[in-house]
């Protein structure tokens, strides 16, 4: 069961502090330098300039540097690409349904994996490529379809038996690459690595207790730093359950405008390489509940709960700083410790 509060202390490894606005001056030369370097990409220098922002021209390359999905040898990258994309056909010759819906044969007439049709996790697969399908930003464009049906069914061969809530994640992690016009088999990549990520190396996925020790965490953090909104939420009957899990392991993912989500990851996707952590991704939760609990305070249980679910745009720079600024209080306060 997971506490509603708990004296668990975080260990967590102080960012950096972005100091000025990510699209002033030469941001675009700036990556373009980086990018187009000739032996090696300079990660660290990638992952300093992403911090500031990744100008929209290069996101989705420099995600998947971040991510290592592509690598920083230039001598290899190419061998890398192409198996890349043979792993990936495979994937899709794996899938169980077509994008039509139905089951796909082998080449002896047979279903191929016909035991995810039955599966009570094929049903929760199929509910959500389903759901998904029904988005207006899928539903009106048949090329954005047939990209989101290859990216679902990918995955959906790799994590056959993943639960329904673990479904729900994935599908949530999908929705950002979209946005960056990410290529299917590049955002399958980017988001393989980003769930392996959250499951494994103490990361709240990794297991029940993890969980348990990240949400415990947060609501430490939360009772200590914004009692008001705390207690309010206590007052209303909302349980940790009900918001915490899911509110850490989607990244906010669908909760904030594409935008905004977008450069608060810009921020986020430099953690992995150095912390194999999403590190600062509790403090901008506590950030945004900050700036929303004047609004919070007054709405009953169904709104809060809704509200966190459908945030309002915000300024994601002040958000980042102020993520920051709550890390540094909680460490002048004895609640963390490196």
């Amino acid at each position: 069961m997971i506490p509603s509060a708990s004296s668990a202390v975080l260990r967590v490894k102080s960012p950096q502090i972005p100091t000025q606005d990510p699209f002033s001056g030469g941001d675009a030369r700036i990556f373009e330098e980086l990018l187009d370097a000739e032996a090696a990409v300079d990660l660290a220098r990638l992952r300093e300039a992403s911090r500031l922002g990744v100008h929209p021209r290069y996101r989705g390359m420099v995600y998947r540097y971040l991510l290592c999905v592509t690598l920083t040898d230039k001598s290899s990258e190419m061998s890398v690409e192409r198996a890349q994309e043979r792993d990936f056909e495979l994937l899709r010759c794996a899938a169980p349904y077509t994008q039509a819906g139905r089951l796909i044969k082998g080449t002896g007439g047979k279903p191929l994996a016909p035991y995810l049709y039955s599966s009570m996790s094929g049903a929760a697969w199929k509910r959500a490529i389903s759901a998904m399908q029904h988005r207006a930003a899928f539903s009106h464009s048949p090329e954005s379809r047939r990209w989101l049906d290859t990216v679902l069914e990918s995955l959906q061969a790799i994590y056959s038996d993943a639960s329904e809530e673990a479904i729900f994640i994935l599908v949530q992690l999908v929705l950002p690459f979209k946005a960056i016009k990410s290529s299917a088999k590049d955002t399958f990549y980017c988001v393989n690595t980003i769930y392996h990520l959250l499951t494994h190396h103490g990361n709240p996925l990794q297991d029940e207790d993890c969980l348990q020790q990240h949400c415990g965490n947060f609501m430490m953090l939360f009772h200590t730093l914004n009692g008001m909104l705390y207690r309010h939420f206590f007052t209303e009957g909302i349980t940790t359950l009900e918001w915490v899990p899911r509110l850490l392991c989607t990244l906010l993912a669908d909760r904030l405008h594409l935008e905004d989500l977008l450069r608060i990851w810009d921020y986020y996707l430099t953690d992995p390489g150095e912390t194999l952590t999403f590190s600062l991704h509790p403090f901008v939760c506590l950030a945004l509940l900050s700036n929303l609990t004047e609004d919070l305070v007054d709405c009953d249980k169904r709104e809060i709960l809704y509200r966190l679910e459908h945030m309002p745009r915000i300024n994601a720079e002040a958000v980042l700083q102020k993520a920051i600024s709550i890390r540094e209080d909680a460490y002048t306060r004895g609640l963390l410790f490196s």
